[in-house]
């Protein structure tokens, strides 16, 4: 053999042999891994169907690759839940806590190289100790003066014969962390009960809360109270903020609940219903009807955007105030509003003709003419301009219009012959997202006649002349002959 070449083999046999011998005297008995609660931290109070999240780490020593094995410390080894590992790192498993994984877990590792298997960890003792908490929720979430809601409790999985209960508390006494006072239990395979109250009176301040019961894997197990929900009647004014200041019956629709002004929305009823929810906020302010409702975005006003607070409203269109239509739930999607114009949004224009400034009827002949009047006095408006119309409404018949400025007087002239009838004048607005019409002006009734012949009346006069005459004279002249 060449001398460099059994050089070569020498040296190279001489390594490896360094390396197997150190591998052998490094490696000795492997150490365990550790194994701690997650989630929750101290693994007390652990839920029924809540995650438990425990924690496997390995010994920074141990020989990379391998496989860390979650399971119950019983002989042999089966692993519940596994993870390949090829650097120090802390592996979570996640565990549903139900009856079949409680009790004891240990995680142990495997050495990929050799199949080499570590001692287990310290246990963890996964224990349930009570139901999931329920929660506690209120329909609809606003809750009107005079209306009605609906308390649920909910648990978060079926238990079979659970029993529900719910508790109620008077939040105007002093003591507000007083118990509950037990309204009712229910026992049921269900997830939740619900408790109902009608015509909710004005100083009515409670606060519900519920908690749940039930036997499960021989054990009898109680949840924590919910979270408590506190129902407060709102009066719930309404108002319409107008794009004018000091016009009252125009405007975006606005109701005052949990302690701000805020928008109705309009949610994706049909038009009639939304004129239903116009129509009784025009009765609720001393608006008169409703003249006109429209769909719109919040810039359009040009305030400042809102999310709306309440809505949409199921109203029949009889009722006497807003808080009294049925809200079944707040369901407001997107920023549409409503815009609300009363038929009482300004005094209606007076309507006059001269010459009979203080009658609503009027009786001429035929060969007179006349001059008609239309003032309409809408201040708030400022520089902006209303048409007006006169027109005669036994035909329907607009007589003529003008754009005029609140006060300013539009004037027609109606030359002989002027048709009988009924005549009257309106205001036409632009300013609004539509075209609104006020409420129409007083009426004027014109009648007209034709005047009679002037022969017939001369001769008529002279006739009378004559008789008196006559008659004069026979009365004269018989008291003489007598």
């Amino acid at each position: 053999m060449h001398p460099a070449a059994f050089l070569h083999i020498t040296v190279c046999g001489a390594l490896w042999c360094v390396q197997y011998f150190g591998i052998i005297s490094a490696a000795g008995p492997l150490a365990a891994p550790s194994l701690t609660f997650s989630k929750p931290v101290n693994g007390t109070d652990i839920r029924l169907f809540s995650v438990v999240v425990i924690a496997c780490t390995p010994p920074k020593t141990a020989p990379y690759p391998l496989t860390l094995n979650l399971g119950k410390p019983k002989q042999p080894l089966s692993a519940l839940l596994f993870h390949r590992l090829t650097s120090t790192d802390t592996i979570l498993y996640s565990v549903t806590a139900v009856a079949q994984h409680e009790g004891d877990f240990v995680c142990w590792y495997n050495v990929s190289r050799t199949g080499e298997v570590s001692p287990t960890s310290s246990p963890v003792n996964l224990t349930i100790s009570s139901l999931p908490q329920p929660t506690t929720r209120l329909e609809p979430a606003v809750v009107f003066t005079e209306g009605n809601y609906t308390i649920f409790c909910d648990a978060p999985y079926v238990v079979y014969n659970t029993t529900f209960r719910l508790y109620c508390r008077n939040i105007t006494d002093t003591a507000s962390e007083a118990p509950g006072m037990p309204i009712g239990s229910l026992t049921a395979n269900t997830s939740g009960v619900q408790y109902s109250r009608l015509k909710v009176p004005p100083q009515e301040r409670l606060e519900y809360f519920c908690d749940l019961e039930a036997d499960y894997n021989h054990r009898t197990y109680r949840s924590p109270l919910s979270p408590a929900v506190r129902v407060t009647p709102e009066m719930a004014p309404v108002r319409l903020v107008p794009q004018f200041q000091g016009l009252k019956c125009a405007g975006r629709l606005e109701m005052f609940i949990q302690g701000r002004w805020g928008p109705v929305c309009h949610g994706e009823d049909a038009i009639a219903a939304m004129w239903n929810m116009a129509n009784v906020t025009c009765r609720e302010l001393g608006c008169g009807t409703v003249s006109g409702v429209s769909k719109v975005w919040m810039n359009e006003f040009g305030l400042p955007a809102q999310q709306s607070l309440v809505g949409p409203l199921q109203c029949t269109g009889n009722e006497l105030r807003l808080r009294e239509c049925l809200l079944n739930k707040i369901d407001c999607y997107n920023n549409d509003q409503l815009e609300v114009i009363c038929s009482d949004f300004v005094p209606p224009p007076r309507f006059l003709v001269t010459g009979y400034e203080h009658t609503s009827y009027i009786s001429i002949y035929n060969d007179t003419s006349l001059e008609m009047i239309c003032t309409l006095s809408a201040p708030w408006l400022g520089d902006s301009k209303v048409e007006i119309r006169i027109m005669e409404l036994s035909k329907y018949r607009i007589i003529d219009y003008k754009l005029v400025q609140s006060g300013e007087a539009i004037l027609v002239k109606l030359w002989a012959p002027i048709p009988p009838g009924k005549y009257a004048c309106f205001g036409r607005f632009r300013n609004f997202h539509r075209t609104t019409d006020t409420i129409t002006s007083n009426v004027v009734t014109i009648a007209v006649s034709t005047p009679p012949n002037r022969g017939l009346i001369a001769g008529a006069v002279i006739s009378v002349l004559l008789g008196a005459g006559i008659l004069t004279y026979l009365c004269i002249w018989r008291v003489s002959y007598q």
